[in-house]
């Protein structure tokens, strides 16, 4: 009897008895799965669920926003509000993983928006905290979400550079430019790769070395310090011709 069950619910709310209301429903819609109950079970769940997470109630917040998902998969602002409560409990990684999930069930650009800003930031904090290897594991999901966003390879390299990877830097900041052709990226490529083909030649590693040059006049093909670099590399590895 579907009235019933919202008649019921009806009178809970009257009460202002929340709870009892979607206690109502929540039974009519396991009973009938009638779309008139759904519909009135989700409302009066998001409307408790904005409720507690307006009053720092987190952990009730989350679980009326994890039964709304259970009723809608794609519903997203209970994704964008459970990612706010981890947000609120200091939870970042769980706030990340529900974003993920929920980019993942629906595509929607304002999932991705946040979680794009929820990344950043978690970054620049172990950034600052110079833990560079949680910085480029936040970094590299953010890569993964937008493979074109040219700061966050500059970034991602700028880790890997401070965590003594020169290498990872290098592989970060060519595959950047290959995916975007942005001339930030390449700039500081040039000058990464220039660094690097320098501090070979000065330790006599010169295949190292030429490796390292040819790149660079590959990249930057009007870069007279590449063919000169390679000049000398060859010279060092006695291949004057």
């Amino acid at each position: 009897n579907i009235p019933a069950y919202m008649g019921v619910a009806d009178a809970y709310a009257a009460l202002n008895d929340f709870d009892g209301a979607i206690s109502a429903l929540k039974t009519g819609y396991e009973n009938t799965s009638d779309e008139s109950i759904t519909t009135a079970l989700a409302g009066l769940l998001f409307k408790s669920a904005d409720k507690s997470l307006s009053d720092n109630n987190y952990e009730k917040a989350i679980m009326e926003f994890e039964q709304i998902l259970k009723i809608d998969t794609k519903s997203v602002n209970a994704y964008i509000g459970t990612a706010d409560c981890y947000i609120g409990l200091e939870n970042n990684d769980k706030a990340i993983k529900t974003l993920q999930s929920g980019y993942e069930a629906t595509g929607d650009k304002n999932i991705k928006s946040k979680l794009t800003e929820l990344l950043s930031d978690c970054a620049d904090k172990y950034r600052n905290e110079k833990n560079y290897d949680e910085a480029a594991e936040q970094l590299a999901q953010l890569i993964k979400l937008d493979d074109t966003n040219a700061s966050a390879y500059i970034s991602l390299a700028d880790a890997y550079t401070s965590a003594d990877n020169a290498d990872k830097a290098l592989e970060t900041l060519e595959k950047g430019l290959e995916k975007t052709n942005d001339s930030s990226i390449k700039t500081k490529l040039v000058s990464l790769l220039t660094q690097s083909a320098n501090r070979s030649l000065s330790e006599k590693k010169y295949q190292q070395a030429l490796t390292s040059f040819k790149k660079l006049a590959d990249i930057d093909t009007k870069n007279s310090g590449a063919y000169i670099g390679a000049a000398n590399a060859y010279i060092g590895l006695e291949q004057n011709d």
